[in-house]
Parts: structure tokens; sequence; C-alpha cells
């Protein structure tokens, strides 16, 4: 996980970049940022990691530029921005003490990179705190680059990560943090890299050997061969002390195949039972979040291509191009996916995680919610939100926890007598309702039929009048046995039509 203290914030991020720009005229083969949030209890880790930076020998190729959020333990505190030059650091900005969990300051940090260092290639690294896809535990609240003085880190389920990173411009992304090695971090990703180092469990407060890590890339032209030394160098340095600890490299190029496989495993979840999904899940590997060394069945973040293996005997998925690990990791794929074991989790983290792109395109929730259904609370509330258009009035249900694939039923009473079942699967419905007073009662239908819960509504009653609704009674039995004023039957259905707060007699 990579350490946290507190401290005090800065000043926002100004546009103090243009002065240095005249100094690089020549593109370089590559410029590596690395944003390093430090501002937290890694300040001291930061102070070794840029030793190391300082000491690799690197090409003339190469450039380093280095954002530094150094807390209040740091030997220099502040926030400064530095390019590697032989054995030393040039400061190029003293930024007073910025937030370094600001998206702003991380799109700051880019731009400045773009604008003043041309290159034929560009990587970025983020240095820090890192959980993954979501901050909802309060125990785990950093996100990815967390700073301690505000509070804040840069989000990814509601696309804060994403959004402060260009399209297209960086060959690589990589994150020495602590479990962003996830399913969920990776669809964020698509189209702003190629390749992600990342590393699905806790990373230890040493990190990344920076000295190695540095000549690596000076070391060879081939940007696959850099990728897996990455990995192999950072596999041999926790060997040598003990540490369990796994890092792969995934290619975003192989997004879509990837999410072909995906969505063929959730739709066959329709047809398996809890048992057989509960078996699935109980057997395949996964990454705690306190400590590597623990072997935990309950943890929320399981191996995505484990769990693949147990329950439809798939051994690798396209998006992992290189990946390693020791001890008990040693077999995993290295690539998390989210899959808590208690409802009451997947409840808590629901309306985040269905903001994730790799929810909207995969409907990964379907897997875990037809695994974890006969432990779905009875009774639970789901707010009702009426709203009047001209077809009739549209009532869409907020905070609803299903599987894409179940229905809705919504029964619906008037003066206590069932008039109408309707069934929906985007719990969205079209009321076409006369004046009167109503009242709804929700189930929800498991995909097979067999399953079925009652919800809470809030509000659950709703009195129409004649002003409210464009529509009329599907059958006229009070007035003159369906004759108009004239004594006509009518040839076709019979109805009342409220428009204006008047009553018309429709044929």
């Amino acid at each position: 996980m990579k350490k946290a203290l507190i401290k005090g914030a800065g000043p926002k991020v100004l546009p103090l970049f243009l002065f240095v720009s005249f100094l690089f005229a020549a593109p370089f083969k590559w410029t590596l940022g690395l944003y390093m949030a430090g501002d937290n209890d890694l300040a001291t880790a930061l102070d070794e990691d840029l030793r190391e930076i300082k000491k690799a020998k690197i090409s003339k190729d190469l450039n380093v530029v280095i954002f530094a959020d150094r807390g209040g333990f740091s030997e220099s505190p502040g926030t400064y921005i530095y390019a590697k030059r032989d054995t030393f650091l040039i400061t190029f900005l003293n930024l007073g003490n910025l937030d370094s969990g600001d998206p702003a300051t991380l799109s700051f940090f880019v731009n400045y990179l773009k604008i003043n260092f041309p290159s034929e290639n560009y990587g970025l690294l983020i240095w820090g705190h890192g959980t993954g896809w979501s901050k909802s535990d309060p125990l785990f609240s950093k996100s990815v680059a967390y700073d301690a003085v505000s509070s804040s880190s840069i989000e990814v389920f509601n696309g804060e990560l994403s959004a402060s990173l260009p399209d297209s411009l960086f060959k690589l992304i990589v994150f020495d943090a602590c479990l962003m090695g996830s399913i969920e971090v990776l669809w964020e990703l698509q189209n702003k890299t190629k390749y992600v180092i990342a590393s699905p469990s806790l990373v230890p407060s040493f990190g990344l050997d920076y000295s190695k890590l540095l000549e690596t890339f000076s070391a060879d032209e081939d940007v696959e061969n850099v990728l897996k030394r990455i990995v192999d160098d950072y596999l041999s340095f926790y060997d040598s002390l003990g540490f369990t600890i796994s890092l792969g490299v995934y290619d975003l190029s192989r997004i879509d195949t990837t999410e072909e496989i995906l969505k063929g495993v959730v739709e066959s979840s329709y047809s398996k039972t809890t048992t057989e999904l509960l078996k699935y899940r109980f057997n395949a590997l996964t990454y705690n979040t306190y400590s590597n060394e623990v072997l935990d069945t309950f943890a929320i973040l399981v191996d995505v291509v484990d769990l693949l293996n147990k329950g439809w005997g798939i051994k690798s998925l396209p998006l992992i191009f290189y990946a390693k690990g020791n001890f008990h990791f040693r077999n995993s794929s290295f690539l998390s996916v989210y899959f808590p074991l208690s409802y009451s989790v997947l409840k808590r983290d629901f309306v985040r995680y269905e903001k994730l792109r790799f929810e909207r395109r995969v409907k990964f929730s379907d897997l875990l919610l037809n695994t974890l259904k006969d432990s779905i609370s009875q009774g639970d509330t789901v707010y009702a939100h009426f709203r009047k258009e001209k077809s009739g009035i549209v009532l869409t249900l907020q905070n609803l926890i299903k599987a894409s694939q179940w229905q809705c039923e919504l029964k619906i009473e008037k003066d206590g007598i069932l008039k109408q079942r309707l069934f929906s699967t985007s719990g969205k419905f079209l009321l076409r309702l006369t004046p009167g007073n109503y009242k709804f009662y929700l189930d929800v239908i498991s995909g097979d039929g067999t399953y079925r819960y009652s919800l809470s509504l809030f509000p659950d009653s709703l009195r129409v009048d004649e002003r409210d609704t464009p529509y009329y009674n599907s059958i006229v039995d009070t007035i003159n046995g369906g004759r108009d004023i004239l004594g006509r039957e009518s040839k076709r259905e019979k109805g009342i039509l409220f428009k204006n707060g008047k009553k018309y007699l429709v044929y």
C-alpha cells in the first residue's frame, strides 16, 4: 500500500510553465513524468525514491520530469517540479504546497509535460497511496494519489482519473501504488494509454527501484522488453526480502476481446445455481486489503482468471500481457475484480460501481447478484420518482439494486382494488392513470423466475387529479351505459379525457 500522515494545504495551481519551454526544442525519444503524491506518511519514502532517481545512469534520449508533493516529514517540504540531469535534479518550479489529490493538479502536470518537453513517446508514473476503483470503505479512503492535508484523492469510479489524462498521449502508465491492477481501473484508462503496469495487491512502502527502472528504459529500445524487465526486477527485489508481491503488465488494446469473454461469463451466470457460483467464488484466490501474507476468502477483490478458471475453464485473458508474483501469488493472473461475498457490502458500493465504464459495458454486477441473490434483504427501500409527461406519469425507481435481466413487477391499487400489474427490466414505468388515489407495491423477480423479493417504495402512494393526467378511463360504465348526450352508442372503446380541467367523452 504505499504508507499516510497529515499536513497543511497549499495554493491553487497556476500556469507557471511557459518560461522553460524554449530550453527543449529537440524532442526526446522518451519523457517519463513521475507524479509523486507524498504529502502524507510516505514523505520519507519519497525522499528515498528521489535519491534513487538521482543515482540512475540514463541515456540522453530519456527525459525524466518529476512532480513531487513532499510532506511535512520530508527533507524539503513543499511541492516542486524537477528534471533529472546527470546525477542531480534541477528545480524548475517551486509551487508552494499543492493538493496532489486534486485531479486538476494531475492535469496541470500532464499539460506541463506536453508543452515543455516534446517527445516521441510519453510515459506517466503515479506514485503514492492507492485503493483501486473506489474509496467507499472508510478504512481505505484514498483511491489514488492521496493528499493527507486535504484528505482528497483522485477518484476512479466517477471519471476523475480518466478526465485528468488526454487520449493517446501516453504509451505507458505505471502505478507505484496499492491495488491499482484492477479490471475496473483498466477500463477507465482505455484510449489513455496502450500499456499499464500495476499491482492487484498491496505494494510495500519501498515501491519500485527507481535506479533500475530508469536504467532499464535507457538500456533497451524495445518497449515490451522494458516492461518485462520492470516486472522481473520488481519480483527479484522482493523475493530477496521475502515479501509477497505481484505485478502485471496489461495491454489495453486487447480490452475489447477481453470484454466479449467476460460478457459471455456474465450471461452464463443466469443459468447457474447460487450454489455453483458461490463454490467458484469461495475457491478463487483473493487479494487481501490489509496484508499480502493473509489468505482471505472474504476479501472483496478476487483474482479474475482464477475465478474464471474455477467456474468456466478460462485459463487466461488477452488483456494480461506479462505478469509475475511470488509465494501464494505465484499462480495468480495478477488482475483483480470486485466481488464481495456480502450483499450489505455490495449494497454499500453499488451506486458507485454502476458508474464505472467496466460495469456499464459488461454488467458484471449481474454475476455478483446472481451469486448473492439468496442473501438479498427483503424490504429494502427504493426511492420512487414521479414525473408528468404528455403520455402519462413516468415512475423511475432510484437506488434500485438488481441484475439487468431481473424484472420489476409494479402492482397498482386504486381505492384498495388491484388495477394493474406492470413489468420492467429498466426500473422505469409509464403510468396511464385516471384521477384517484393510488398505492404501489414492488417486487423483483430473478432471471429464471424462481426467486422473488419485495421492496418498499418511498413514496408508495400518489394522488392523481384531473389536471395531472391527459389519459382517460379505459372503460366507461358510469355515463348512461356508454351513450353520449344524444343517446348514441360508441363503436369502439370509450373513455373520458381530462384536459385543461375539463372532462370529455372519448370515442
